[in-house]
């Protein structure tokens, strides 16, 4: 493996924690190289310190690197969480929502379709703090739509009657 290209594939932390680990004490070394070691002559300390600079850039980068595999895993342990959990659902009649929605000037339903979480509802505006709402549009995942109609007829298309509720306005069913 090399230290100076990402791992996209790890699984643990372990790797990239380390290289930071190795290239820290490896910094520290190096900026402390007069008090460690006694290095005789102008020209030559003026080589070392270029050569600890470059080295010092390229670990900089390696830990640069490692806290990107680091964020990796992160968000690989954080998919396969999200996963692997079962939501809690409930059976609705495809009517009800449609009226659910139909009556609520802001809603926001989440179904499980085929194991994918899709986002249903209305959303509304206010103009000047008025407390009516005005514009209603509907939505099915991260299409809009103008009307309710649309709404149900994407649903239907599905085939089902019932539906699979994960949440209505982020409560559980």
């Amino acid at each position: 493996m090399n230290p100076l290209t990402a791992q996209t594939q790890l699984e643990s932390y372990t790797y990239p924690v380390l290289k930071i680990i190795v290239s820290l004490v490896i910094l520290v070394l190096l900026v402390l190289r007069n008090k460690i070691f006694s290095i005789p002559g102008k020209g030559i300390r003026v080589i070392v310190a270029v050569i600890c600079a470059v080295i010092g850039i390229i670990l900089i980068y390696c830990i640069y690197i490692s806290f990107y595999e680091i964020t990796l895993v992160k968000e690989r342990r954080t998919n396969i969480e999200t996963a692997m959990t079962p939501y809690n659902t409930k059976l609705y009649d495809v009517e009800y929502i449609i009226s659910l929605i139909q009556q609520s000037d802001i809603i926001d339903i989440e179904l499980l379709e085929n194991g994918k979480l899709i986002r249903i509802g209305a959303s509304a505006d206010s103009f000047n703090a008025a407390s009516s709402l005005t514009d209603k549009k509907y939505y099915y995942d991260s299409i809009e739509l103008s009307s309710l109609i649309e709404l149900k007829t994407i649903l239907k298309l599905h085939g089902v009657e019932m539906v699979e509720v994960v949440s209505i306005d982020g409560l559980s069913p």
